[in-house]
């Protein structure tokens, strides 16, 4: 399997210098993420725990993180990007 990427300059300006007041990252440069894209989702995954990274680290609007959500879940049931989860041993000591 063969991925390929083109690196982009980032020239979109951010509504205000806050981190609460920054304009949506997917929105403002007008993507259309798909299940497909797995090289935008994987940014959006916890490499420790397989789940989706909440709205306040990410910066995404509430739209475009529903979305993320179906296209993660929908990658990872499709077998394009994996899941991170790492199995835990529990030592259980018997008394």
């Amino acid at each position: 399997m063969e991925v390929e990427g083109v690196v982009v300059n980032d020239t979109v300006s951010y509504a205000g210098g806050s981190t609460s007041q920054r304009a949506c990252p997917i929105c403002s440069r007008n993507l259309q993420v798909s299940y497909k894209d797995v090289l935008i989702l994987d940014q959006f995954v916890s490499k420790k725990t397989g789940k989706i990274l909440p709205r306040r680290v990410t910066g995404v609007c509430t739209k475009q993180h529903r979305q993320l959500e179906d296209c993660i879940d929908k990658a990872q049931k499709s077998g394009t990007c994996g899941t991170y989860l790492t199995s835990m041993v529990v030592n259980r000591i018997e008394l």
